[in-house]
């Protein structure tokens, strides 16, 4: 018989947050939950042990049972309080504190437990260095974590608490930061039976654990292994392991798990059926029934996510989840209906009706719960949530994935169904700012309708753009007497044709009466969202090659319309991505486009006067905006979709849909046109319909596409490594390459992917599951992959040798072994020494897997070169301006620019400070210390003082001016590898510089200009001569501009960068 131990359940009752299992929870949580504990309880027997996020603390108590101490941690003063009354014991206590600061001394813990924590952090790199600090040497880490592939997959709500998930190999990658050994666990629930080898000679045989599951409704699986893991366990050591084994929990109190399970469905088929009637009560009745129906919908929702996280334990229970998921969908359009807002698919929306239902509620859990939730949104959605009124939470979006919906009269966009009358309050309500010489003319043409064209223009007053523009209504003599009306309209020109020209030449028309130097042709079946003019303008400021740019076009609901068009060799077209997800990746960066529809494109008058605007052989209408995109080809300049710019186009309702009657039946004829016109251009540039679509959506027929794989996406502001990169990646388009960059995290940054989205660069982001499924589906259409860093690409080789026939290179920034070996060397770190060796290793083997090495420095290429052949070094940065002649400043402010999240600049700076500044004020008493730079540690923060300042990050432009500003850089590395943008910076700035020998890595001939020293009495000297000297500073400054504009230019990068990759370009 085994032991036989009690349950550890409080008497008392603690609140439930909607995240942290209580024994209020009930189900797979707390099974999930004690299988854990039960198992870190068996390796913790006579250890002291550390429970982080102890929560409610009946964890700590198990492992009480068998280990020598317990102290639970966590951030909760509720929770400790709860545990400490309830589960406190003489070796068991319970402390506030935070999970990233942990309020205990080095080497305190012979084990740490910490589950389900780290995807509630925004600092996990911080969380693994704290418990490594107050681990033993031969200390262990219990952790598990969330697999994000299965429990987070996509298009599917996040959990609002978790600020990142990981997947298994970034679980392992953080992990392996800290420790040498790891054994990873999978956990799944399941309902079933187990098998399991016992004990006796026959044990030696069984070599193999198997999964048998059933999938559907008419096969089942043999799997290697445990299947499908919901989470993953890991146990984490820098010493040999414990002994450790599998185990299984068995709740004999649901055994039928299915009959519990049928219950929660029965509850949600009775919740949304209940919720359905009340929907159309409400939408027939009064808005107060909407409010009590936001709360039922969200019971619902909250349900079905219950029933979804169980569904794969149960085969009867997976459909009928599916046809429950249905359920849920007509619940909230009959919500939307209630509200007099259009319907959005569920998979756009379904936060937005968690948040509106959580807002509506009362009492603390929900007003939490609805901030989590926003957060989460924030962090971890291409989208992201605001306030627009009392209790009421809409969408609304950051520069590209998902617009901001226009707000219009009653609430709802007009449509077809609501033609009617205006009148003069209508009218009244709109206003249009009027500019004598305006930058662009839009361009609305009309036929009749006028309660359609002053939605679109109230659309335009109420997002006005920044530049100057004006308003042209051209209506085509429909005699509909609301035209008239429109005259009102402040600021609006009207044009009415004395006889009816047709679309086109009522177009050509309106062009020849701009005033602009751009013209905007918009339908009047159209609304502007914000910010739809600005972003077209910046298309041709940034592509000097523009002749046409044009809007990303969404239905009314929400969904895609076009992302441009693509037109294929047999004459035929696609309004890509049609009814999709507006926020995928494929549709937010500005490109090349075969053609954009003509209700929302921007073209210089100029061009479009050289054209002579529409071709009239396309009279009356229809294809007569695919021609012109080929023409502005024909004339040598390209058409761009910009997806920043963002119109809702009713489609149809200007002309209808019916291709056999009216303006519409032109469609077909024109079709036909448009292929005899362009036969030979489209056999020669475009593709068969519905091959090599993202070939055909970027253009690229003719055109190499190159993949860049980094940690995240660049931040050139904020580091060095980020402004290298974004060198090698002007490069590539400057050479015609056609760019996808996958950031190993695959966050959208709200600040940083529209920077590259805006120079033409696919940037992927939480849609995908896993780069393996992307490499599977267009690998081999890319000619070479640029990766980054060693840890990001050893996990990338592999998917890329079997899924692509591209050219590797691997841009190591610097030589990591090397670098993590100095500072182990200059600590006296055995523990950093061997991750030193480790990473060479890794380094090694990524220089071996890859067809090209790149390196910044010839010293660093040259160790690459024993393992690989076409290892090479570049020019390590590149800029398009540099510093003039300067004057010494009378200041004798001294500044140090770093990056001090890097544990090597924030030795520098506490060196500075400490022993060599003291030695510069003694013969310079005014001089003062700038630390400048992001992610100051604590350690450099507190040496901020009268005559020192940490700023923290800063601007490029204040960078700049502090450079303009300063008498002096000192950079007093004592470790690290590679060539240093902080020197080269100052280089550039032409601020005279002392650094030391590590300062100068990679920087030939740089000693003959600056001074180099290792030691603080030398680097003070050489510091004091520049601030008193003018003369001597003059020279210096002259001197290291030269330098910088001879090895830091475009060009000289450009070529260098040319000549490593060879014939790969």
């Amino acid at each position: 018989m085994g032991e036989i131990y009690k349950m550890q359940k409080a008497d008392e009752k603690l609140r439930f947050t909607g995240e942290r299992v209580t024994f209020d929870t009930e189900g797979q949580a707390v099974y999930e939950h004690l299988h854990r504990y039960f198992f870190a309880r068996e390796i913790c027997r006579g250890l002291d042990v550390l429970d982080v996020a102890s929560g409610e603390g009946y964890g700590g108590a198990y492992l009480a049972q068998t280990a020598r101490s317990v102290v639970g941690v966590d951030i909760s003063a509720e929770s400790v309080t709860h545990a400490d009354e309830c589960y406190a014991t003489s070796n068991l206590r319970y402390e506030v504190g935070n999970a990233t600061s942990l309020n205990f001394a080095d080497a305190s813990f012979d084990a740490v437990v910490s589950f389900e924590t780290i995807e509630h952090l925004d600092d996990q790199k911080a969380f693994l260095k704290e418990i490594r600090r107050v681990l033993r040497p031969k200390g262990l880490l219990i952790v598990s974590s969330p697999n994000r592939d299965l429990y987070s997959p996509v298009d599917t709500p996040p959990n609002p608490f978790h600020v990142r998930e990981l997947t298994r190999d970034e679980l392992l990658a953080a992990l392996g930061a800290e420790f040498r050994f790891c054994m990873t666990f999978a956990q799944r629930p399941l309902t079933g039976t187990l098998l399991i080898a016992e004990s006796g000679t026959e044990k030696d045989h069984v070599a193999h654990f198997r999964t048998f599951e059933r999938r559907g409704q008419a096969h089942f699986e043999s799997s290697e292994g445990l299947a499908r893991p919901l989470y993953f366990l890991v146990v984490a050591s820098n010493s040999s392991q414990v002994p450790l084994f599998s185990s299984v929990y068995i709740e004999t109190g649901d055994v039928d798990a299915s009959i519990r399970y049928r219950g929660i469905v029965d509850e949600l088929r009775s919740t949304s059926n209940a919720a359905v009637q009340q929907a159309r009560e409400a939408a027939a009745n009064s808005e107060a029934e909407a409010e009590r129906l936001r709360g039922r919908l969200a019971s619902a929702i909250e349900l079905g996510r219950k029933s979804e996280q169980n569904a794969a334990q149960n085969a009867w229970l997976h459909t009928q989840i599916r046809l429950l998921s249905d359920e849920r969908d007509n619940v909230a359009r009959e919500l939307s209906k209630a509200y007099r807002r259009p319907w959005r698919p569920a998979k756009y929306l379904i936060y937005h009706y968690v948040l509106r239902a959580l807002s509506a509620a009362s009492g603390p859990f929900s007003r939490e719960m609805a901030a989590r939730l926003k957060r989460s949104a924030q962090k971890r959605s291409p989208t992201r949530f605001d306030r627009s009124g009392p209790g009421e939470v809409d969408v609304s979006a950051p520069v590209g994935p998902l617009p901001v919906m226009p707000i219009v009269r009653g609430g709802r966009i007009l449509t077809q169904d609501d033609a009617r009358l205006i009148t003069r309050a209508d009218v009244d309500e709109v206003s249009l700012p009027t500019h004598e010489t305006p930058l662009v003319s839009v361009i609305i043409p009309s036929y009749g309708k006028a309660w359609l064209t002053l939605q679109c223009l109230r659309s335009i007053a109420d997002n006005p753009p920044s530049t100057s523009f004006e308003v042209i209504v051209v209506d085509d003599a429909s005699g509909d007497p609301d035209i008239e009306l429109l005259r009102l309209v402040k600021g609006l020109r009207l044009e009415i044709n004395t006889s009816n020209l047709g679309f086109l030449r009522s177009c050509n028309r309106a062009a020849e009466e701009a005033r602009g130097d751009y013209l905007f042709l918009l339908n009047n079946d159209t609304l502007v969202c914000t910010d739809w003019l600005e972003p077209l303008l910046a298309v041709f400021q940034a592509f000097p090659d523009a002749g046409l740019a044009g809007s990303k076009l969404l239905f009314p609901d929400g969904s895609l319309q076009e992302a441009g068009g693509i037109v294929w060799n047999d004459g035929s077209a696609w309004n890509y991505g049609r009814s999709d997800d507006p926020a995928k990746p494929e549709y937010n960066y500005v490109r090349q486009a075969d053609y954009i529809s003509g209700c929302a494109i921007l073209v210089p008058r100029p061009l479009w006067r050289e054209l002579h605007g529409f071709d009239e052989h396309f009279v009356p209408g229809y294809c007569e905006d695919t021609d012109l995109a080929f023409r502005i080809r024909a004339a040598g300049k390209t058409v761009y979709y910009c997806p920043f710019s963002v119109v809702v186009h009713l489609e149809g309702a200007s002309h209808g849909r019916d291709l056999t009657s009216g303006i519409k039946a032109y469609q077909v004829v024109n079709t036909k046109k448009l292929f005899e016109r362009w036969r030979e251009t489209l056999t020669a540039e475009h593709w068969p319909n519905g091959s090599h679509i993202m070939r055909a959506r970027d253009r690229s027929r003719n055109r190499k596409i190159a993949l860049i794989v980094d940690h995240y996406v660049p931040e050139p502001d904020q580091d060095a490594g980020s402004r290298a990169m974004m060198a090698v990646i002007r490069a590539l388009l400057d050479w015609g390459y056609v760019l996808k960059f996958w950031p190993d995290n695959l966050n959208y940054s709200a600040e940083y992917t529209p920077l590259l989205q805006g120079l033409g660069i696919e940037t992927l982001y939480g849609h995908y599951r896993s780069f393996g499924d992307w490499i599977r589906e267009n690998g081999e259409e890319i000619a070479l992959a640029v990766l980054s860093r060693p840890d990001v690409a050893a996990r990338y080789v592999p998917e890329l040798r079997a899924h692509s026939d591209a050219t590797i290179a691997y841009y190591g920034h610097d030589l990591h072994f090397r670098r993590l070996g100095m500072e182990a060397e200059a600590k006296g770190d055995s523990e950093l020494a061997a991750k030193a060796a480790d990473m060479e290793a890794l380094e090694r083997s990524i220089w071996r897997a890859a067809d090209i090495v790149i390196y910044l420095s010839e010293e660093e290429a040259a160790v690459a070169h024993q393992e690989n052949a076409r290892a090479a070094a570049i020019v390590p940065y590149a800029y398009d301006d540099f510093a003039n002649a300067r004057v010494p400043p009378q200041d004798r402010e001294i500044i140090f620019v770093a990056g001090f999240g890097h544990t090597p600049n924030a030795d520098a700076a506490v060196w500075l400070v400490n022993e060599i500044l003291p030695k510069i004020v003694d013969k310079v008493p005014d001089a003062r210390l700038a630390i400048v730079g992001s992610n100051p540690t604590e350690a450099v923060r507190a040496l901020a003082s009268d005559r020192v300042e940490v700023t923290g990050q800063v601007s490029e432009e204040e960078l700049r001016a502090r450079y303009a500003s300063a008498r002096l850089a000192l950079v007093p590395l004592c470790t690290g590898a590679g060539v240093k943008s902080k020197v080269v910076e100052a280089l550039r700035e032409g601020l005279p510089l002392v650094t030391t020998s590590v300062g100068v890595q990679g920087l030939p001939g740089v000693e003959h200009i600056v001074v180099v020293a290792d030691d603080a009495q030398r680097l003070a000297d050489a510091g004091v001569e520049l601030l008193r000297d003018n003369s001597l500073w003059a020279q210096v400054s002259r001197q290291q501009i030269e330098y910088a504009r001879e090895n830091f230019s475009l060009d000289a990068f450009s070529r260098s960068l040319e000549k490593a990759l060879g014939r790969s370009i």
